[in-house]
């Protein structure tokens, strides 16, 4: 997750050239629910924590990967909020690109734990359909909930704290940025690998 999440974000182009780093609220919405997992495999639910874990990994993977690859490939994405082609790298956004990479980044999550023997084949469908649900809870998200401010040039942008005291939120949920929606896919791709596995 981390050796390919590291290479599509340092892509050539636009918002990848950008030197980033994360920080602790951005680390523990990506890896938060995966730490819990950790925890019940510890303290002895093996299975359950594993499909925590990988859930959340598959997850994250999904919307990285739809992320790099839709904004180095998948030209004007379409808004989930307004029906009309906006453009890369807004949340709530989505393009075909984007999409089969996020089967694939969840896919690769997958994969990587039938490799060492964590999986069957099987659960690794439902690992991937998994990462994908969570990554489709990010657009959802990011579409109906993440705040979007106003800035007094006309402009927009998701994140409020760089936006300045005059901007106005015009839409979403004031305390729900970027990183809670992330929160909310990793969350909702671990929940759904559990529910998949012992459905199944």
């Amino acid at each position: 997750f981390f050796v390919l999440a590291g290479i599509w974000t340092r892509w050539p182009g636009g918002a990848r050239d950008e030197k980033r780093r994360r920080n602790a609220r951005q680390v523990l919405a990506n890896g938060g629910v995966a730490g819990l997992g950790a925890m019940l495999a510890l303290l002895g639910f093996q299975e359950s924590g594993t499909m925590v874990m990988a859930g959340t990994f598959a997850a994250a993977a999904a919307d990285t990967w739809a992320t790099e690859w839709g904004r180095a490939f998948g030209g004007a994405p379409l808004s989930l909020r307004t029906g009309k082609r906006t453009e890369p790298g807004v949340s709530g956004a989505v393009s075909l690109t984007g999409t089969v990479a996020s089967l694939l980044g969840a896919a690769s999550v997958a994969t990587a734990l039938w490799s060492v023997q964590l999986l069957t084949i099987f659960p690794v469908i439902l690992i991937t359909a998994a990462g994908f649900i969570g990554a489709a809870a990010d657009s959802i998200a990011g579409a109906r909930l993440q705040a979007v401010w106003q800035m007094p040039d006309g402009g927009t942008t998701e994140h409020g704290s760089k936006a300045g005291d005059d901007a106005v939120m015009v839409r979403g949920v004031r305390w729900i940025d970027n990183d809670v929606v992330n929160g909310i896919a990793t969350a909702t791709g671990a929940i759904s690998a559990v529910l998949l596995i012992n459905i199944w």
